[in-house]
């Protein structure tokens, strides 16, 4: 199955310099650390919601946590 191509993710999280991963649908965006989990834990994260922050796994989550201004 061929992942559906999705919007560019949002300027808070291109901004953080990560590389976004989707376990669920293995759609990726972005470079720079590495920040993975389920598509809808990344979702409200690149929503800017920090209460996501939990959830993913990677180095990502703390640079995006800092752009955040939840690290």
């Amino acid at each position: 199955m061929t992942p559906v191509s999705s919007p560019a993710l949002p300027r808070a999280v291109v901004d953080a310099a990560v590389a976004a991963e989707r376990e669920d649908s293995g759609w990726t965006d972005g470079e720079g650390a590495e920040l993975r989990g389920p598509d809808v834990v990344l979702l409200v994260v690149a929503s800017g919601r920090p209460a996501g922050l939990g959830a993913p796994a990677g180095p990502g989550v703390d640079v995006v946590a800092e752009r955040l201004g939840a690290g």
